[in-house]
């Protein structure tokens, strides 16, 4: 769903115009995100020395080129861990004035990270002034039957989020469900391509040379 601002002007695109989508990647610790990126980003498992890695990732995170409807779009997926350690999950004022165009994401075996989605989504919608687009994403969804995991929350009398469960939030929320698996390479590309469609439809893009920070200029 996108959160339309009051006052909106636009100016028809040209086809093939050289452009950017900057997504930046809402949801808690631990839950995937950077190993999704990464698989989309390079084709290739996340380097074992990353995974660790708790520190500002704005520098290792890629940057494709895809086309949609004859445009050449250069698409680039960010995040940043120390918000959420910081912060303890508020949404920073940046986040708000330099990005209108998101991916909520949660794991579907922690349901910490299931029900946190809806708190970054509200403050979201309440804080952000001039209007946003974004998709909701259930990731490591080839975990729901391994059997260590599936022990371990029953240990605690947790299951799996299901599909299902992922859809009714995503419908009460009003935008669409997607679920990926990165081991699996299931799921990595849909839902940046839908997201980054939204973005083209009501031009929430950049021209590729503007860099961040001045905001979003419409074109």
């Amino acid at each position: 769903m996108a959160k339309e601002s009051k006052k909106k002007t636009t100016k028809r695109r040209p086809v093939n115009a050289e452009i950017e989508v900057e997504v930046f990647i809402i949801g808690s610790p631990g839950i995937g995100r950077y190993t999704w990126i990464w698989k989309w980003g390079y084709n290739q498992n996340l380097p074992e020395f990353l995974r660790n890695q708790v520190a500002n990732r704005f520098q290792h995170l890629p940057t494709r080129n895809i086309e949609l409807d004859a445009d050449r779009i250069s698409v680039t997926l960010l995040y940043n861990l120390y918000f959420e350690i910081k912060h303890q999950g508020i949404l920073p004022k940046y986040l708000l004035d330099e990005f209108n165009v998101y991916i909520f994401c949660f794991s579907v075996i922690d349901l910490e990270s299931f029900r946190a989605v809806e708190k970054y989504w509200e403050q979201l919608k309440l804080k952000h002034t001039s209007g946003f687009v974004t998709v909701l994403v259930g990731l490591k969804t080839d975990l729901r039957t391994d059997r260590e995991i599936l022990a371990s929350l029953g240990e605690r009398n947790e299951r799996p989020i299901s599909p299902e469960e992922g859809q009714r939030l995503a419908s009460k929320m009003g935008v669409k469900y997607f679920e990926c698996s990165a081991n699996d390479n299931a799921g990595i590309q849909e839902p940046i391509a839908e997201v980054v469609s939204l973005a083209l439809a009501t031009n929430r893009v950049k021209a590729i040379n503007q860099k961040r920070g001045g905001g979003c200029s419409i074109m």
